[in-house]
């Protein structure tokens, strides 16, 4: 399986320890990662201000970065970016590089949740705290990673699933945990 590692604009700029330890989780697990050396923006900022036309534009300059490469999938350390290629990269022409980059571009939790279906974690990790967890409304309500309030279904959270394989840690949420 080969991985190719899209760092987007904004994590570039202010969370790169995020890309950076995702990475080295994901070379841990013993994948074939390559990190995509040009990052860029997903097109979102641009899309939000209604600019749809100067969106597209960095939507296609992505394309160029990930096509004849060979990846399987594509992890994006950002659940926003992820869910605007994935649920709005559609003002590019949809040639079968941008439909197979749709189709398997996905954030770490979905990655290590759905795909790896990791069950532990490299090293036997141990964080003996209590941490406070608050899912993104893009990973709730677009990446499915954890049940919204508002729906009344069985109540499930894959990223609360990942943290459990770290020894000791336990998971805390606020009251009104996803507002």
């Amino acid at each position: 399986m080969k991985i190719g590692f899209f760092v987007p604009c904004y994590i570039d700029a202010i969370h790169p320890q995020a890309a950076i330890s995702t990475y080295g989780l994901l070379k841990k697990l013993g994948l074939d990662v390559e990190f995509i050396e040009r990052g860029s923006c997903c097109g979102l900022p641009e899309l939000d201000m209604g600019y749809i036309k100067h969106s597209c534009s960095l939507e296609k300059g992505i394309v160029s970065l990930i096509s004849d490469k060979g990846y399987d999938y594509v992890v994006v350390p950002s659940g926003i970016c992820t869910d605007q290629f994935r649920d709005h990269f559609t003002e590019v022409e949809q040639t079968p590089e941008v439909a197979h980059f749709r189709a398997t571009v996905h954030d770490p939790v979905e990655f290590l949740h759905d795909i790896l279906k990791i069950t532990e974690l490299p090293g036997h990790p141990q964080f003996p705290y209590r941490v406070a967890l608050h899912n993104g409304c893009h990973s709730l309500r677009y990446l499915n990673e954890a049940r919204p309030t508002e729906l009344m279904i069985k109540p499930f959270d894959k990223c609360a699933d990942l943290l459990k394989l770290v020894d000791g840690l336990e998971v805390g949420y606020a009251t009104r945990r996803d507002e």
